[in-house]
């Protein structure tokens, strides 16, 4: 049985054939897609692994046949075509060509595997048909308009709808990685969108522990993301490194603000914490791409880990410089004076290591920037 093909005409009077060929691919797909190494499980989080296992699930899903899906035509003009798109890129790859007039037609364009809704929608803009463009749409459609909209360089004539679509999704911006975060990540580039750009990218480096899952989404190695933010997250990880590096230096060395006991036991609090949580063999390193990228490891992993290290608590007393200004921050948190009343006191302190820590996460967590998306037009 022949089944006929289906012809969908944006313009009665059009002289275009548009042939789209294997309609509705699946979308968003990568057969290459490998999972992340996780080198601090204990501080990922269930439902994060759930949004990565989501990923990964979608990105390797078994491809249906959808070879034997009937061709869509549309008719369609060239005039107002080739005015909003990049006629170059046709050409190069052979999907532009000129026809016999018996046909009907004087050009003939093909496509394979977009969406037939999402490619309608865009030729009807393209037209000037605003009255039968949808006034919402959700994440996954824009996506599969915006892959479109970079294929061909619709950029210009699809702008004003894209930022109209993105305004109306009723579903909030993701917070954590995951398929929806990339999806939204690239509708963010196509029709720059750089508030919801910079925060996106912002959290994969946070949370990222490897290169850049693409989806294969056209156009995405041009946009400002893998490279970037891969040099960003391991500019963050060296820095949380050579900061702690710096600190067991100086714990290491004879301080006038502390006594050798403090000293000694921050020092020793120190080392068995990042031995405790897996991060005593992490080193600092310059070239990243030779070294592996820390792969595994993330920003947030590595800022919960240093968060858990803790000194043990103690109530024996310990000898402090009576003159030292910690003794005399302490003496004043204890006994409201700034003067304390002897060089021995009994209390349930830290010796400030956790305060050392908490100011090198605030340090590295504030260089932490996301990035802007490149201008398209």
């Amino acid at each position: 049985m022949t089944i006929e093909t289906a012809l969908i005409e944006i313009d009665p009077n059009g002289d275009t054939l548009l042939i789209l060929h294997n309609p509705d691919e699946p979308f968003a797909v990568d057969s290459s897609f490998e999972p992340w190494p996780t080198a601090l499980p204990q501080y990922w989080t269930p439902d994060k692994q759930q949004e990565e296992d989501r990923l990964a699930s979608s990105a390797l899903r078994v491809l249906t046949n959808v070879e034997d899906a009937p061709d869509i035509h549309m008719r369609i003009s060239s005039q107002q075509l080739l005015p909003n798109m990049r006629y170059s890129s046709l050409l190069r790859t052979n999907q532009w060509r000129e026809t016999k007039a018996e046909n009907g037609y004087s050009y003939t364009m093909t496509a394979k595997g977009w969406d037939k809704d999402a490619l309608t929608i865009l030729m009807h803009i393209i037209h000037g048909q605003t009255q039968k463009v949808p006034h919402m749409v959700d994440l996954e459609k824009l996506a599969k308009i915006a892959v479109i909209v970079e294929e061909y360089g619709f950029h210009r004539a699809a702008h004003f709808f894209g930022k109209a679509w993105i305004s109306r999704l009723e579903q909030p911006l993701p917070s954590s990685f995951g398929r929806k975060l990339l999806l939204r990540l690239f509708v963010s580039g196509v029709f720059i969108d750089e508030d919801a750009y910079e925060k996106l990218t912002k959290i994969i480096i946070y949370e990222s522990r490897g290169w850049m899952h693409m989806l294969d989404l056209p156009g995405t190695g041009d946009i400002a993301t893998s490279d970037e933010l891969v040099t960003s997250r391991c500019k963050l990880i060296s820095g949380f490194i050579s900061s702690i590096n710096s600190l067991k230096e100086q714990l290491g060395e004879e301080e006038k603000e502390c006594s050798f006991e403090c000293l000694s036991m921050s020092l020793g609090a120190l080392m068995k914490g990042l031995k405790a949580t897996g991060l005593d063999n992490l080193q600092s390193q310059v070239d990243w791409e030779e070294n592996g990228n820390y792969d595994g490891f993330s920003v947030m992993a590595i800022e919960k880990a240093l968060s858990d290290i803790r000194m043990p608590e103690y109530h024996q007393s310990l000898h402090h410089d009576p003159n030292s200004s910690l003794d005399k921050t302490v003496a004043a948190e204890t006994t409201g004076s700034t003067k304390p009343e002897g060089s021995h006191f009994t209390l349930k302190r830290n010796c400030s290591l956790e305060m050392k820590i908490q100011s090198i996460i605030q340090m590295q967590l504030a260089k932490m920037e996301g990035t802007k998306p490149w201008p398209v037009f």
